[in-house]
């Protein structure tokens, strides 16, 4: 989106290049269409909806893909990100308040009783996973885009790890 589709005005990434423009060709190719259900906001007659993607967010339920591949549910800008971030929150509060150094990152769920707001995954509490909710036009945090890929791809190399 353009800076001023979000709230404050500040992230706007149209002009960069996209998620995928560093994988090659083959690469590409490898990533799989995947059929996501997400439910609906409460504007929808429907519960849910249907699509085909190549790239996605994660639902809530789907976290536990992270679980079964031993991957941390928190996540750390890259100095790139923090660098072109424009915006106060990452350092104003992951780093300062909340002391940490993960960022909170959209899920696709929206908030069931909202129009306009949707899930994030934010900091572990006692109970586990702690989530949040955001007007989705708040730049001021994560995406971590999930694909799925055909390992049997040419191009995926596996290691011995």
């Amino acid at each position: 989106p353009i800076s001023s589709a979000m709230s404050d005005n500040k992230n706007g990434y149209n002009l960069e290049p996209g998620f995928l423009s560093n994988f090659s060709k083959e690469e590409q190719n490898a990533i799989k269409e995947t059929t996501i259900i997400t439910p609906c906001n409460s504007l929808s007659d429907k519960k849910t909806i249907t699509t085909t993607d190549k790239v996605f967010l994660l639902s809530k339920e789907e976290l536990k893909w992270l679980d079964e591949a031993n991957i941390s549910y928190f996540s750390i800008p890259t100095d790139k990100a923090i660098e072109k971030n424009e915006s106060f929150y990452y350092r104003d509060y992951c780093l300062n308040v909340y002391n940490t150094k993960s960022c909170h990152w959209w899920l696709r769920d929206p908030l069931e009783d909202s129009v306009c707001e949707g899930y994030l995954v934010c900091h572990e509490n006692s109970n586990g996973i702690q989530y949040y909710d955001a007007i989705v036009s708040v730049e001021e945090f994560g995406i971590r885009p999930a694909i799925s890929v055909d390992l049997s791809s040419n191009c995926i190399k596996f290691s011995d790890e």
